[in-house]
């Protein structure tokens, strides 16, 4: 995984952090967001102004490259200095934009390329030399192959009186200012609804630990319950050794709590292993407003789910199904894990998956194919 930012930079003499400020509340406030109280924040903005040095910061895990181009020119005529654009894709694209009205600069560089972007403009590389004092230093910078995109801003830091650490977002010893946002977004207020969240795509294996995590995609609720499901329970072909709820504390780390599953008739005549909680609070989906980076952090950090070892009957492994439901909307809100759902039988399961490992080793990739008599198939 390369390195994602697009941040600002405004040249130090030129920043006032007070029409700074203002420009960036207006900014959220059009975008759905209000100043908020860190503890109640859903994204955060950060102006960094170093001990020493040129530039003034602006660094937010709000921005994508587009609110970082659209903020630019408004900046750049508040303050009728430079404004300095700066975004990073993956480590494989990177481009800098430099806006000065007053001196009608608008000036554009590509470093790289990338499939996920194609380059909003094309370089002008000579004309910066209108706005870099040391431009052999900087052509020299950008005319080099880099494995890693933000290396020119390592090679050009001289050239742009940037320093590395800065313009790829590191906050250093200076004075940094943090601005807290919440969004404006309404809550659902629909019963909870719970989604599978980064499912396996590997079959339970006895003895091994198997995590299955949801989230919830519908309003918040209280209670939740989990179940392990299929024809094994009845005659305790498979067996649980050890099960633990997992889930989010304030702080944000991942707890697991141990529980223990009882064995239950179900109403269709069916049997599984049940556990529930009714007093766990399954908190609501992140705002649809939020940056997508910022919301998939989010719902990650509010993922909950099950982890269990199991025993028994290897044959039926194929078989094992985990159900995760929300006591307040139990059969409509409910998700269910079965490593062949979507697949018109256990057996095409195999034959799928034995293909895709198949292809896989044909670029030296370790592969390990199901043997379908391992299985009770039919």
């Amino acid at each position: 995984m390369g390195n994602y930012f697009a941040n600002l930079h405004i040249r130090n003499e030129k920043c006032s952090l007070d029409a700074l400020k203002t420009v960036l509340a207006d900014t959220m406030t059009a975008r759905g967001f209000l100043p908020s109280e860190k503890k109640d924040a859903d994204v955060s903005v950060c102006l960094y102004t170093p001990p020493s040095g040129a530039w003034v910061s602006v660094y937010s895990d709000a921005f994508l490259y587009t609110d970082v181009l659209a903020l630019s020119p408004v900046l750049a005529e508040k303050t009728a200095g430079d404004v300095l654009s700066i975004a990073c894709f993956d480590s494989d694209y990177l481009f800098l934009q430099l806006l000065n009205t007053e001196k009608k600069h608008d000036l554009w560089l590509n470093v790289g390329s990338s499939y996920e972007l194609k380059p909003p403009k094309r370089s002008n590389l000579a004309s910066w030399k209108k706005a870099i004092s040391d431009f052999d230093t900087f052509k020299a910078a950008a005319s080099e192959k880099y494995p890693f995109a933000e290396d020119f801003l390592k090679a050009a830091e001289g050239a742009l009186a940037l320093p590395y650490e800065q313009s790829v977002g590191s906050v250093g010893t200076g004075d940094a200012e943090w601005l807290y946002y919440k969004s404006t977004a309404e809550t659902p207020s629909e019963p909870p609804a719970l989604a599978l969240f980064l499912p396996s795509m590997m079959p339970c294996r006895p003895k091994e630990p198997q995590m299955t995590l949801v989230t919830n995609v519908g309003g918040a609720s209280r209670g939740v319950c989990a179940m392990l499901v299929g024809d094994y329970v009845e005659h305790d072909e498979i067996t649980v050794d050890s099960a633990e709820f997992i889930c989010h504390n304030a702080r944000g780390e991942r707890i697991y709590a141990p529980i223990t599953f009882e064995k239950r008739e179900t109403e269709g005549g069916g049997w599984c292993y049940y556990w529930e909680d009714p007093d766990f609070v399954i908190p609501p989906p992140p705002h649809e407003n939020l940056p997508p980076r910022v919301r998939m952090e989010k719902t990650s950090s509010r993922a909950f789910g099950l982890r269990c070892t199991l025993s028994g009957n290897p044959r039926k492994f194929l078989d094992v199904c985990v159900v995760l439901a929300p006591l307040a909307n139990f059969e409509k809100g409910s998700a269910a894990w079965l490593v062949w759902r979507g697949y018109p039988s256990k057996r095409a399961y195999v034959e799928e998956y034995n293909e895709e490992q198949r292809e896989m080793a044909q670029f030296g990739m370790p592969v390990e194919l199901y043997d379908p008599n391992d299985f009770d198939l039919d």
